[in-house]
């Protein structure tokens, strides 16, 4: 017999060490076992290496199945083939039934995934996972869907690939020349201003506008949509234009009509942009009453540009739908109005169909993550999912727990398709000096009002130059003339409990809101002072901004001085008219400041005109006397 002498206190410490790894003794069977999954991981990662030093360890051939791997991408193919992005993870050194089952495990951070053949799949710190999580997140991709292991999805996701690429350098790919060619071609920097302008154009671009109109084309030419979220005032308008002209250039034949979808303040002032701009363009406004909205519609395939309003398009959008027109482009002007996905105004524009989708805007969309989807889906349905889905992945992370990185996949998802250029990056030196005249109709209320008060004052100015004769009438016909224009800017202006709307005074909120929105500031004309006192209570219902009471000359100064100096204040001005002379002498001989960063300072001068595109003619009003008479009246 051989005798063996026992160190008991060592193998209570021996004891002590197997049981801190979370061994439990097995009685039946006089062994200790490791209960659960994560207490094998455990073990062999950490605490194997302790035994090894500490004890002579001998495993069975069934315990060496037990490794740890880590997960390998290999190499991915990636190609665009007959308009679909296909990536090939076929080199992944994970199964394809279970790459879902092992995402899944990553996403609640669990340390590593049991594979069927029993060993661990480490998840720690492991980019090919972390790029596998990011692709799946941003493409809406599920791995149990993935075919021969490879994922088709839409053209459209090729450009967050090649972002997320870029960021996983060490990521190979093999990529077909199609799919460079869609990169190359829509990477900013290397957008090509080349690009030939229409000839009928009648005006010159800017380097700016050139390179919008060169990525507007692109887009069209991959099918995809795009926002344009340049400043307002960098001629968002002339750059659609150009685009449109350049369609109508190379198809003279079978010509599909676009739409442009306004604020209804707006609508005529695309057509007179399209008659300066672009004569070429056969422009129709979608408005009347009902019956003359449907004549025109009905038609819209004679012409190369209709024009309406987010109010007629909801109206409509059943005769719209009855006709089942494809239009070429669908231009959502001040896209904001898209905010709400809910709305009907939203709801309407994209139940319209084209080949490709444009929003324009010159505010900052980021400012809301709702209203970026809801263009989005306008634009490119579905590109940022569900609401839902949107709202859950990026919206709550973003909002409510500030997630960078949350903030950085979406930020690589819609970079490619939003180009905005702000006027300090753009405009490096004072350009000329730039009217653009909105022109405007009345809503139907205050149109009443102007066309009952102008036959009754046709009637009496015709009665009393019978009367007294022509000579001896002119203070009563200026006098109907200032009534007329007061009712054009708003009926309140001598109708003491007029309730209704002014549409002139609609359009100026929208002009100010989009600029304050933007953290612009405003300079703002009138010819009626009491004018500015409707105006100061709209934008006090609207909580927008202040509006300065009236000022005496010496306090005028210290108000210019404060503005120009004071970077941050966004008060506007009330200032007549005749008073523009003294405001702007008084900004160009502060010291302070040359006349380039004065007028810098501000970023719009809006002038309230007394005239309305329905405004009467001379004409109207007096009748059968001569023009000449008129004009000296």
């Amino acid at each position: 017999k051989v005798r063996a002498l026992r160190n008991e206190l060592q193998e209570n410490r021996n004891l002590n060490i197997i049981k801190k790894s979370g061994f439990m003794l097995d009685v039946k069977n006089l062994r200790f076992i490791l209960p659960n999954d994560d207490q094998i991981y455990e073990f062999l990662t950490n605490d194997i290496n302790y035994y090894m030093q500490k004890f002579e360890v001998m495993v069975t051939d069934n315990f060496k199945t037990k490794e740890v791997k880590e997960p390998k991408l290999g190499s991915i193919g990636v190609k665009v083939e007959n308009n679909l992005l296909n990536i090939d993870l076929s080199k992944l050194s994970i199964s394809p039934e279970e790459i879902q089952e092992v995402m899944d495990k990553y996403k609640i951070k669990k340390k590593f995934y049991r594979l069927k053949d029993g060993s661990f799949l480490n998840l720690n710190e492991n980019e090919d996972i972390e790029f596998l999580d990011k692709l799946a997140s941003g493409m809406d991709i599920n791995y149990k869907d993935l075919k021969n292991n490879v994922i088709k999805l839409p053209v459209n996701r090729t450009l967050y690939l090649n972002e997320l690429l870029k960021k996983f350098n060490n990521t190979k790919a093999t990529k077909n020349s199609e799919y460079k060619q869609i990169v190359e071609n829509l990477e900013k920097d290397n957008i090509d201003e080349e690009i030939p302008l229409p000839k009928e154009v009648k005006a010159d671009l800017r380097d700016y506008q050139k390179i919008g109109y060169s990525w507007l084309k692109t887009l069209e030419n991959y099918k995809f949509g795009g926002i344009l979220a340049d400043d307002m005032g960098l001629g968002k308008t002339l750059q659609l234009l150009t685009v449109i002209e350049s369609y109508i250039e190379k198809n003279d034949e079978n010509k599909m009509a676009s739409i442009v979808i306004s604020p209804s303040s707006l609508a005529l002032n695309w057509m007179a942009e399209a008659k300066k701009f672009t004569p070429n363009i056969k422009v129709q406004v979608i408005s009347g009453n009902a019956n003359e909205r449907k004549q025109k519609i009905a038609n819209i395939k004679n012409y190369d540009l209709v024009i309406t309003s987010y109010d007629l398009l909801k109206r409509d959008i059943e005769k719209y739908k009855d006709l089942d027109y494809i239009f070429k482009y669908i231009i959502a002007d001040e896209a904001q109005y898209l905010k709400n996905s809910n709305t009907q105004n939203a709801k309407a524009i994209k139940e319209l169909k084209a080949e490709t989708r444009y929003a324009l805007t010159g505010t900052p969309i980021e400012n809301s993550l709702a209203e970026l989807w809801s263009i989005f889906d306008y634009i490119m349905p579905g590109y940022l999912f569900q609401y839902k889905k949107f709202k859950s992945m990026y919206e709550t992370p973003i909002v409510k727990e500030e997630n960078q990185d949350a903030m950085a996949k979406l930020k690589m998802l819609i970079e490619p398709f939003v180009l905005r250029r702000t006027k300090k990056e753009v405009l490096t030196e004072l350009p000329e000096k730039t009217i653009t005249v909105l022109n405007n109709t009345m809503d139907d209320e205050q149109e009443k009002i102007y066309m009952s008060y102008l036959a009754k004052a046709k009637q009496e100015v015709a009665d009393q130059i019978k009367l007294n004769g022509f000579e001896k009438s002119q203070i009563m016909i200026l006098a109907a003339l200032t009534r007329l224009r007061q009712i054009c800017c708003h009926p309140g202006l001598f109708i003491s409990d007029y309730k209704g709307e002014s549409s002139k005074l609609s359009q100026c909120m929208e002009i100010i809101e989009d600029a304050v929105s933007a953290g612009h500031k405003i300079l703002l004309f009138s010819g009626y002072t009491s004018m500015f006192d409707i105006i100061q209570k709209e934008l006090i219902e609207r909580n927008k901004v202040k509006l300065n009471q009236n000022a005496k000359n010496i306090e005028k100064i210290a108000i210019v001085e404060n503005y120009t100096v004071a970077s941050k204040v966004k008060e506007m001005f009330k200032v007549l008219v005749k008073q523009k002379s003294f405001v702007f002498n008084k900004l160009f001989s502060i010291k302070k400041h040359n006349k380039q960063e004065v007028v810098t300072a501000f970023s719009g001068l809006l002038e309230l005109s007394r005239r309305s595109k329905v405004e009467t003619t001379q004409e109207e009003i007096f009748g059968d006397i001569t023009v000449e008479k008129a004009k000296r009246a």
